[in-house]
């Protein structure tokens, strides 16, 4: 099974929905070359468009930018009205990736 979500099928009711980007909201990781360097981008796109969405949702603007990614748009029915959202965040205690974990608490 794929460890990606597929974001050309809609999930059934009720909805139950697990993203497993498998990258920092923050950055790139190092050293990435290729189809690799542009996963992570394309993740970082992805993580930032939700962020987006929850403060148009946090400050009940009328506009939700839910269209302006896949995983918005199909996350559109977990994220807003009465759903509930959680998420887990994998942090790691060692100097040399306390940036990173860092940026990940402030994206949570």
């Amino acid at each position: 099974p794929s460890r990606f979500l597929d974001l050309n099928t809609k999930p059934s009711t009720p909805h139950s929905t697990q993203p497993d980007p498998l990258a920092s909201p923050c950055a790139v990781p190092p050293y990435s070359q290729g189809a690799r360097l542009k996963e992570a981008c394309a993740i970082n796109k992805s993580l930032s468009c939700l962020g987006d969405v929850f403060q148009a949702l946090s400050n009940k603007q009328q506009h939700v930018p839910y269209r302006n990614s896949k995983l918005t748009y199909l996350l559109q029915p977990c994220l807003g009205g009465d759903g509930k959202t959680l998420m887990f965040v994998n942090i790691n205690p060692e100097g040399p990736s306390a940036e990173e974990s860092l940026c990940s608490l402030k994206f949570a």
